[in-house]
Parts: C-alpha cells; structure tokens; sequence
C-alpha cells in the first residue's frame, strides 16, 4: 500500500503537509501554582534544498552517504511552556518560516535554529522539540525522491531562557 502527503508551498523550495498533525496542550494545577504547555504532534515539514550533512565521523556501520545540498524532513513535535496566553498560530508561523529560511548543516542546526527564534519572538520559558530526521532519495529519475524506512536519527532537545 501506498501513502501520500499533500504537500502545501510555504516558499519556493519549502513545504508543509496536514493536518494529520495536532494541536496539544498539557495544564497542571497544584498549591503551588499552574503550568500551561502548548504544542503540537506530527507537523510534516520539508524543505528541497538549503540542507547539508558533511563531515560527520564515519565508521564500518555508517551508511548515510555525505551531502553538500539534500531534503530535509522531519516530523516535529514540540511543546513550550508559558504562563501567559501565547498564540499557537504565531508560534507555528516561526516554527514553520525559522524551518524554512535557516542555512542547515544537520537536523540538529536547524532544531537549536527553530528553538531559539521561539524563545527570542514570544513570552515562552521552554520549549521541547523532537525532529527525527525523514530520508529522501533520489530514484533513477534525477528529480523523483522516494521516503524511506531506512533507520533514521530522532534528534531532541530542550532551550530554555
């Protein structure tokens, strides 16, 4: 069985596919006081060029092959917390443009990139960001990509103010 993504143009080499993802938000009220996360889970991002990975150490198990210019996808999760009220359309704006504009040299480049241009724009004190690294590679034809089940890296962090 096939599956497929309709993707949507954010800019000439940037894209978005959804929904399937969700909004999500956690609250907890204690004595102490209450918490408010907001966020999202399974936001389909990709961008065709502006990517590179190159010069990672190697080994007899590596098998990525370097790239000075590739497809970069991912599937971000990411939940930042607030006290106030902070809006998810805006933040998601920044996520998405921050993901679409940044020169990446990995996944982990463009993550810490998208963190901290949330962090700087809006009145959030943490943000959680999960982007595991979705390969594309190139069939015969020289622009037809296929995704790819081959093992990929889940890249994580967490940026605080």
């Amino acid at each position: 069985m096939i599956y497929g993504h309709l993707w949507h143009r954010n800019d000439a080499h940037s894209f978005t596919a959804g929904p399937p993802h969700r909004r999500t938000a956690k609250i907890e009220a204690t004595h102490e006081g209450t918490t408010i996360e907001s966020g999202v889970a399974g936001y389909l991002l990709m961008k065709t060029t502006g990517s590179a990975f190159e010069g990672f150490l190697r080994d007899e198990y590596t098998t990525l092959s370097e790239a000075s210019d590739r497809i970069l996808a991912t599937t971000l999760d990411a939940m930042w917390l607030h006290k106030g009220t902070v809006d998810w359309d805006k933040v998601m704006k920044r996520i998405t443009e921050t993901f679409a504009v940044h020169a990446s040299k990995s996944v982990q480049h463009t993550l810490y990139a998208v963190g901290e241009a949330v962090l700087e724009e809006f009145d959030i004190e943490r943000i959680r960001l999960t982007m595991p690294n979705k390969h594309y590679l190139p069939t015969r034809h020289a622009d037809v990509f296929i995704p790819t089940d081959e093992p990929h890296g889940l890249i994580e962090a967490v940026l605080s103010k």
